[in-house]
């Protein structure tokens, strides 16, 4: 179980979760480890995550997952960007700027925004995989 915030997302990322859970343990972030309750922040937009069946499942992969038995607490509220979704949220934007150059580069768009007055859909760009 890691005691540093910084890394709690990628631990997260290796526990073996259902989708629910999985979107549970993304949206948190870690705010304190006292004995065996850990609390987690949870973005007040995502509490329905919180939910009992799906806050159970999350408690018994940590359980499985570090050996020990933990309570959780959830912080319902305003979050930093510290989470796993915050993370891909930014790594996504990052790729999508990246996209987005790349395209305004290429001579051809370049030679058809000049020609043709033309206008691009920033929101019609997508990184290829």
């Amino acid at each position: 179980m890691p005691t540093d915030p910084a890394a709690w997302p990628v631990f997260v990322t290796g526990l073996s979760l259902a989708p629910m859970a999985a979107q549970l343990a993304a949206q948190t972030e870690l705010k304190s480890l006292d004995g065996n309750v850990l609390t987690l922040a949870l973005p007040a937009a995502h509490k329905h995550l919180a939910d009992k069946a799906y806050a159970d499942k999350l408690k018994a992969a940590l359980d499985q997952a570090t050996g020990r038995r933990w309570m959780l607490a959830f912080e319902v509220g305003s979050t930093g960007d510290a989470s796993l979704a915050a993370q891909r949220g930014r790594e996504l934007a990052e790729q999508k700027a990246r996209a987005e150059a790349a395209f305004r580069g290429e001579p051809f768009v370049q030679d058809a925004l000049s020609r043709f007055d033309a206008k691009i859909r920033p929101d019609s760009i997508k990184p290829v995989s």
